[in-house]
């Protein structure tokens, strides 16, 4: 083994047992948001790993800053990285535009949308009041979050098959879950998520 190969392979050695070391490091602590909705506040516990990745402004904003494509109400269309502030009544984009602060809001566009890697799709966000409303989950049961997240914690808005968009509420999911027995009994503990899921597990 030449010396050229031996450095290579060192390198490689110490590259992974820095970030083994850094993995290692990393400690999970249970953070609570809570999110205003028009239907009440939805506070959820996400477990979020310290000196990861920031999750919003840990606060009353865990909304991520993506590369949004915003369609507006006239078609024109443009790209920006920005978060959704999802902190007051009104959610709202922050962009500048020649030189001058613009608020983008739901009510002036047709949709928004990014590239989701995990899902390897566009994850697209309709205007709905003063709100986007993001799909979430996908099945009989679909499920709409404000974040612009895969398989989101934060669920404000169902729908089951073709039917309504409706808010999400104990009574609404349970008359969608059609008494399956596993679904009602995260229903029972307002595990929402977990309800759907289980309900969209095919048998």
């Amino acid at each position: 083994m030449n010396s050229k190969t031996s450095s290579l392979i060192l390198t490689h050695l110490v590259l992974a047992i820095g970030v083994v070391s850094e993995c290692a490091a990393q400690q999970f602590v249970p953070v609570q948001h809570t999110i205003s909705t028009p239907y009440g506040n939805v506070t959820t516990t996400t477990n979020m790993m310290v000196g990861g990745y920031n999750y919003g402004n840990g606060t009353s904003n865990p909304s991520r800053k993506y590369k949004f494509t915003i369609v507006l109400k006239n078609d024109s269309t443009f790209t920006v990285k920005k978060r959704i502030d999802i902190s007051k009544d009104k959610h709202v984009i922050h962009v500048k535009v020649k030189g001058k602060k613009v608020e983008i809001t739901p009510d002036q566009t047709k949709e928004i949308s990014r590239i989701s890697y995990m899902a390897n799709d566009k994850l697209t966000g309709i205007p709905s009041g003063n709100y986007w409303l993001f799909l979430s989950i996908q099945g009989r049961i679909s499920a709409y979050s404000y974040l612009a997240e895969v398989n989101s914690e934060y669920l404000v808005a169902v729908k089951k098959y073709d039917g309504p968009i409706v808010k999400i509420t104990d009574q609404s999911l349970r008359e969608m879950l059609d008494g399956n027995e596993k679904a009602l009994k995260y229903l029972e503990k307002k595990q929402y998520k977990n309800a759907i899921e289980a309900y969209n597990v095919r048998r």
